[in-house]
């Protein structure tokens, strides 16, 4: 890993220092662990962005069901 330095505003970086005093964690580790959720949000963005440019059909889970054979329905 190499150092890297942010500016964060100062509420941001009161918010972070907080939440690393109160839980004993590094800040480094909440702004990584912030990094990564991020980068896999933009991933996932991606994918489905190319799914939906494939126009495959869609079912619902009522024609699911149906097409099964099964019956969810409640029955009293």
């Amino acid at each position: 890993m190499f150092p890297m330095q942010i500016p964060f505003e100062p509420q941001i970086e009161a918010q972070l220092k907080a939440l690393a005093a109160q839980t004993g964690k590094s800040e480094d580790f909440y702004v990584l662990q912030a990094v990564k959720n991020y980068l896999e949000d933009v991933a996932d963005i991606a994918k489905a962005k190319h799914v939906l440019t494939q126009n495959n059909p869609t079912y619902t889970q009522d024609e699911i069901e149906r097409e099964l054979g099964f019956d969810f329905s409640v029955k009293n």
